[in-house]
């Protein structure tokens, strides 16, 4: 997204989830991208506007890398279960799976990709490249090289602003921004992991963030099940929707 938005974040508590580039990619403009905190009144889709193929790169086998720095995350052991749980569960769901109607190798300005291209895969544990110890956003993603990543703070920091209870009430959604942020950042990733080159809208906004916070109606945010347990996540937009004039969906 394109304007930061201030809230207190301990510098000290940060996750960035690194997901690798597989083999070679082309070349792609530097950026950055931030999810707007939540407004109070919630979301709604982001334009009716398609996303189309800027010619850069989309993540074909993601691999996703966690580093976690700072000291809290070392007695939170209930926050890292529910991430890792999520990162090691979203790969080859079908909530994940809209991600692969994107391609690279089309020309720039194409909405449907068809069968041409190369998509990505959406393989299942990707989480399996890794997990270390080691504001003012919910979370960005960004680009170095051939490496995509996304940073997220703590998000129980943020209270409302950043998920929690989005989904579900009390307890039970405690952990909902996690899920709803990471998701929201690791989609983005996967469609355009170089910053403004992959697949955005005519104004900017890429899969996630034409779905964000969205709390009723067609897209409105939900729980998926991942490996037995409930994640909540928001919905992402799909140009294959609604004959092709594109809308959020949880599901592809």
């Amino acid at each position: 997204m394109r304007r930061s938005v201030h809230i207190g974040f301990s510098l000290l508590t940060v996750l960035v989830l690194l997901v690798a580039t597989a083999g070679t990619s082309s070349a792609h403009q530097d950026g950055m991208h931030i999810l707007k905190i939540k407004a109070a009144k919630g979301g709604k889709p982001h334009g009716t506007n398609n996303l189309f193929s800027h010619g850069g790169a989309i993540e074909q086998t993601a691999k996703v890398y966690i580093v976690y720095w700072g000291s809290d995350w070392g007695a939170n052991t209930a926050a890292r279960s529910y991430i890792e749980g999520f990162f090691n569960g979203v790969g080859g769901s079908s909530w994940a799976n809209s991600t692969t109607q994107y391609c690279q190798g089309v020309p720039s300005g194409t909405v449907q990709c068809g069968t041409t291209g190369l998509h990505p895969t959406n393989p299942m544990n990707e989480l399996s490249g890794g997990v270390w110890n080691e504001t003012t956003w919910c979370a960005w993603h960004s680009s170095s090289g051939n490496m995509s990543y996304s940073y997220m703070p703590y998000q129980p920091d943020a209270g409302a602003a950043c998920g929690m209870n989005f989904v579900n009430p009390g307890n039970s959604g405690y952990f909902d921004g996690f899920s709803i942020v990471g998701g929201h950042e690791y989609a983005e990733t996967i469609t355009d992991p170089y910053p403004n080159s992959g697949w955005l809208d005519g104004r900017g906004a890429e899969n996630s963030d034409k779905c964000a916070w969205i709390s009723s109606g067609q897209g409105a945010a939900a729980n998926i099940s991942l490996g037995g347990n409930n994640y909540a996540v928001q919905s992402l937009w799909s140009n294959a929707f609604n004959g092709g004039s594109g809308g959020c969906v949880l599901s592809y």
